[in-house]
């Protein structure tokens, strides 16, 4: 049997093509997820969703608390389930960073222990794991008393949608999403989806800059493919700043509570392009968009970033969609 252990809508569908995948090759194939909730109950939610969108059933859902001692209660529940189990032969992590997810893997000494994606985090795994990068904020803890161990494997296995250098007998294998692949309906009359930013809430951009870029995105788009454009906001994203720019394009706004790589896989729905800025979907999107041009990234420039990280991950995130990403177009002049 495996076990996944999950916390984000993008593990989710990485976890989807591990069971796809498996699936096609084992009869009967066994497998067991868990989830681990968050603070945010709309990303529990979403979770939920996807899980329930993809016909996957739920052994168990982890609670969240800021609390200490109902923390380690729950731990102390969570690890009873789980060494009930026998014969766990692989344990795909939703996380490498120290974390609960990390320690349930560790209670099963023997079992194949893998990491899937995140998010453009896995690109930081390898630091993390051969150069010790981030052990002075989040240095893994070995409380053995109640077997609480958050060092990752000596030995880890990578299941990715990115080209990350792994070294030692640490074995990648790349995700191509084709569980995906052919659900999505590419259109030359269908609708262009605005991948939403929550550049202001996460205090990435000032408010007044950031909004001059969606006005002048919008007004692109309109010109190029006329007032056909729905505005899919991210879950973190408060859409009021940003309303009477949308309306002013005659936007439809979409709340979907699906990851957008699951809502846009609806087949009555038909897809023209799909655009943003820098968005950790368009990774995904790329794959699964295979060699066609589908994909418009719109360049902000990095003074304009007031996060100084941020501006290291826009350098590496554009420098991708315009070296390695076949189905992204860089817009710079907009």
């Amino acid at each position: 049997m495996d076990l996944f252990l999950l916390q984000s809508p993008l593990q989710i569908i990485c976890a989807s093509e591990v069971i796809y995948l498996k699936n096609k090759e084992i009869k009967n194939y066994n497998f067991k997820i868990i989830l681990f909730n968050k603070k945010q109950n709309l990303n529990n939610r979403i979770n939920q969703n996807s899980l329930k969108f993809l016909n996957l059933q739920l052994f168990y859902s982890h609670p969240y608390s800021d609390n200490f001692l109902i923390k380690l209660i729950y731990w102390l529940k969570i690890r009873r389930k789980l060494t009930r189990f026998k014969n766990i032969e692989n344990i795909y992590l939703g996380e490498f960073l120290p974390s609960q997810i990390v320690a349930s893997g560790n209670l099963f000494k023997y079992a194949k222990k893998w990491v899937i994606d995140d998010g453009n985090c896995m690109l930081l795994l390898p630091k993390y794991k051969y150069e010790k990068l981030f052990y002075k904020k989040l240095k893994p803890v070995n409380y053995k008393l109640i077997s609480y161990n958050t060092n990752l494997s000596e030995k880890i296995n990578v299941f990715s949608i990115y080209d990350i250098k792994m070294k030692k007998n640490d074995v990648l294998i790349k995700n191509e999403l084709s569980f995906l692949s052919d659900k999505i309906n590419f259109s030359k009359s269908g609708y262009v989806v605005f991948i939403g930013s929550a550049m202001i809430e996460a205090q990435v951009m000032r408010e007044d800059v950031f909004l001059k870029y969606i006005d002048s995105s919008f007004s692109y788009l309109e010109k190029k493919y006329g007032r056909n454009i729905i505005y899919c906001p991210h879950r973190s994203e408060d859409i009021n700043n940003k309303k009477h720019i949308i309306n002013k394009y005659g936007i439809e706004i979409i709340n979907t509570e699906l990851p957008i790589e699951l809502y846009i896989s609806n087949k009555s729905l038909k897809i023209q392009m799909i655009a943003g800025f820098i968005s950790s979907a368009f990774d995904t999107l790329n794959i699964i968009a295979g060699n066609k041009q589908l994909i418009n990234s719109f360049f902000i420039n990095r003074k304009d970033f007031i996060s100084k990280s941020f501006r290291e991950i826009s350098d590496r995130s554009y420098k991708n969609y315009k070296k390695k990403y076949k189905s992204i177009e860089v817009i710079k002049n907009y």
